[in-house]
């Protein structure tokens, strides 16, 4: 029985060492983990950073995240007004895109005379997706007067 006593006491001692051991060793865990960006998060930073220092392609592509929700939440003000900063800077692809939104009335209210607008700005620049859209433009009379020879020129400029 002494025996017993003695093994369980030990025990309970030896436990009540080991008990404290852990407890010293957890107390030294930072109550707060700083959290970990994803790989998608760390790019829109950076793109980010380089759209608001002015660069057209970045800004493009800021759009077209919050166009998309890409990374972001999908926020079409957001889209237009990054696409917006791009397109006055002369990149073509943000002056198709807005373009495209305005004319189907995608993200932003239909404005047949917007989409024109920058239709007609890719289209001088080379643009052969805007090109059509304004021939097809001034076929249908939207945002322009109809012009038969216009839609011509436009839709078989190369």
């Amino acid at each position: 029985m002494k025996k017993r006593l003695s093994i369980f006491l030990l025990t309970g001692l030896m436990l009540t060492g080991c008990h404290q051991a852990i407890d010293t060793q957890t107390i030294n865990i930072p109550s707060k983990v700083s959290p970990v960006m994803s790989e998608t998060e760390n790019a829109f930073d950076d793109l980010n950073i380089q759209a608001n220092q002015g660069d057209a392609k970045a800004q493009f592509n800021i759009g077209k995240a919050y166009y998309d929700g890409h990374g972001v939440g999908q926020d079409y003000i957001k889209a237009i007004e990054w696409f917006t900063k791009s397109a006055e800077q002369g990149y073509v692809p943000a002056q198709y895109q807005l373009g495209t939104l305005y004319n189907y009335g995608e993200g932003a209210r239909q404005d047949y005379y917007k989409a024109a607008k920058w239709y007609l700005e890719a289209a001088n620049h080379g643009d052969a997706r805007s090109q059509y859209n304004l021939g097809m433009m001034y076929y249908a009379g939207h945002g322009v007067r109809t012009n038969l020879g216009r839609v011509f020129n436009w839709i078989s400029h190369k």
